[in-house]
């Protein structure tokens, strides 16, 4: 009968043991999947804010090659968020850009959770002789 007992007291541990271990494991899935999933809504901000800068780029570029006197627009409310577009007769790194181009600056902004995600990108255009645009002289993502 003894070892009955021991048998039941054994088997009471282990069950205890195995729901302990099952918790815990529980615990750490959700933690995981809450993180992946803050993950991804942050990646998507950044991606919309991204495609925000780039329509506001080529909306600016589009603008100039109608309108050589274009200075730039915004905040431009497009697509779930906005964009702005400044126009600058200068490099990134001041010096003057030849007079048949343009700098182009766009900030795409979206509202996230807990505050805003922005993107920048910047592109070099060139002016034909003819009127509209000859070509993007440069194009990047300016990083903070």
């Amino acid at each position: 009968m003894t070892t009955r007992r021991r048998q039941r007291g054994s088997l009471l541990i282990i069950a205890a043991v195995l729901i302990v271990v099952i918790g815990f494991l529980s615990t750490v899935a959700v933690s995981l999947s809450v993180n992946q999933t803050r993950t991804a809504v942050e990646d998507l901000g950044g991606a919309q804010a991204f495609y925000l800068a780039e329509s506001g780029l080529e909306r600016g570029i589009a603008q100039w090659g109608t309108n050589l006197a274009y200075t730039g627009e915004g905040p431009t409310t497009f697509g779930g968020g906005t964009f702005t577009v400044a126009v600058a007769t200068t490099d990134a790194d001041g010096a003057p850009l030849p007079a048949n181009q343009r700098r182009f600056t766009s900030t795409g902004q979206v509202s996230a959770a807990g505050g805003y995600d922005s993107r920048v990108t910047e592109a070099v255009a060139q002016a034909a002789g003819g009127g509209g645009i000859d070509h993007i002289v440069s194009w990047r993502e300016v990083i903070p």
